[in-house]
């Protein structure tokens, strides 16, 4: 399925991966079940499920609550993960490491969607498509844009989940639906909070939405931040300032070309465009996390200004997923009152 593009669009000058492009543009996916992974064996099942994204055959796994479907269907949370160092993992879709976070979003009554980008994901020996993407923009810290499309194509896919073959699997949606669209919320970690703030520059589909560990910052901040990462694993013996400057030089000539066409290089990223933003945002952070804190509380503290409703939770000591004193169950917790509370 390819996804159209107004006609204002084709006749401007704008970027299509700049936040205003992505606005201009329309988005759609056909969803297809593939197969049940888990059965009943907590108080949900998961499916995996192939979606459309761009001209692209990509995949999804599902987690559905079991018991009766609410007459308007489940409320629903996007799971959109972080950066993922071996994408074609197999198992790619049933990591603990996530599961962390969409199981329990489950078990608390949420329809969980969790969208594999594209490159991300082989189910049944079939590779997800794209995975040129991240062979040529994951080194430049430039993927972001090209996973917020798959995540907004999908949303929009969304409107047809419940006619999906699910009776072959005991579920009987009609007459009630699914899942309820008038209910969706994101949650979003790492390198996913980068895609969070785009998609929700782009679309008002999202009723409130949660980010972990957000890596939201500026493409320098987060170019600097990493290259000083790959100096300290010993993937580079550059100095800093050398390997920096490298980097951003390779940075600044892929923004210019195609398909980015941007002069300014952070035209694509979200955390400029704040002021599109209408959902609500819950953040949170551990300040031992290797991610800087400094940019979630800078994070809240623009969306405070410009009179978004923001609220940061800072765990004290605590890592990248919050693993250490019960606290990343308590951060789940939190996610689940904030969007229960926001509930249409």
């Amino acid at each position: 399925m390819v996804t159209r593009v107004k006609d204002e669009f084709r006749r401007s000058a704008v970027s299509p991966l700049s936040i205003e492009g992505l606005r201009l543009r329309e988005y759609g996916s056909q969803l297809s079940i593939i197969k049940e992974i888990n059965g009943q064996e907590n108080r949900f099942r998961s499916f995996l499920i192939s979606y459309w994204s761009d001209g692209l055959k990509i995949f999804a796994r599902v987690n559905i609550p079991v018991g009766e479907i609410p007459t308007e269907g489940f409320p629903a949370v996007v799971f959109a993960h972080g950066f993922s160092p071996e994408p074609l993992d197999p198992n790619y879709f049933q990591r603990p490491y996530y599961e962390a976070w969409t199981n329990a979003y489950a078990e608390a009554g949420f329809l969980v969607i969790v969208p594999g980008y594209r490159g991300h994901g082989v189910v049944e020996g079939e590779f997800a498509e794209g995975g040129k993407f991240l062979d040529k923009y994951s080194p430049l810290f430039l993927t972001s844009p090209f996973y917020a499309i798959d995540v907004l194509n999908l949303l929009a896919g969304l409107t047809d989940i419940s006619a999906l073959e699910w009776e072959r699997y005991g579920y009987v949606p009609k007459p009630r639906c699914l899942l309820d669209v008038n209910n969706l919320f994101l949650s979003a970690h790492s390198m996913g909070g980068d895609v969070a703030l785009i998609v929700l520059a782009v679309t008002r589909a999202i009723k409130a939405a949660s980010i972990w560990a957000g890596v939201v910052a500026s493409v320098e901040d987060v170019a600097e931040f990493y290259t000083q990462f790959e100096i300290d694993e010993g993937r580079t013996d550059r100095p800093l300032v050398v390997a920096l400057r490298n980097k951003m030089r390779k940075i600044k000539l892929a923004v210019k070309a195609k398909p980015f066409r941007l002069e300014d290089m952070n035209g694509w990223n979200g955390l400029f465009h704040l002021k599109n933003l209408a959902a609500p945002l819950v953040i949170h952070h551990g300040t031992n996390d290797g991610v800087p804190a400094d940019w979630s509380m800078r994070l809240d503290s623009e969306l405070k200004n410009l009179g978004k409703e923001s609220t940061l939770f800072l765990y004290k000591g605590n890592d990248h997923e919050l693993s250490l004193n019960g606290e990343h169950a308590l951060a789940i917790q939190r996610d689940v009152v904030f969007f229960k509370n926001h509930l249409r």
